[in-house]
């Protein structure tokens, strides 16, 4: 988003899209999050992960992808410093949406579980543990 702008991000807060936010506080900030949880309200939230192997790993050196990635307090970046990827487990997404927005943890669970089956058309046969469903 830019203020000349709206590009992508500006146009799924502004439409009736669904958004997918990496919650660990480091892809997004969490004021951010409580933004599109004002903005789309938690039936159109999806919570991803963008996890490496070592999501839920204690710190340090991993091979991904043929990049070395070090891994501190949770944050996996290259040597360059750039981002790799996540640490996030999917349960702590759910746990830090409700930290960061406040949103009760019913709904926060339908960000990881109903919401993304709605996303690929399959709400009816995963997501909930309703009428046969897999979760």
């Amino acid at each position: 988003m830019h203020h000349r702008e709206l590009g992508c991000a500006g146009e799924g807060l502004l439409s009736n899209a669904f958004v997918e936010l990496i919650c660990d506080g480091v892809h997004l900030h969490p004021d951010l999050v409580k933004m599109v949880y004002e903005m789309k309200g938690a039936a159109k939230m999806v919570a991803v992960t963008d996890s490496l192997p070592a999501a839920g790993l204690a710190d340090g050196h991993v091979v991904f992808a043929g990049m070395d990635v070090e891994v501190k307090n949770g944050t996996a970046r290259t040597v360059d410093g750039t981002l790799a990827g996540s640490t996030l487990l999917l349960r702590d997404a759910v746990v830090n949406i409700v930290r960061f927005t406040g949103m009760p943890l019913e709904d926060a669970i339908r960000t990881a579980t109903i919401n993304p089956a709605r996303v690929i058309g399959m709400e009816s046969e995963v997501g909930s543990r309703g009428g046969g469903q897999a979760c």
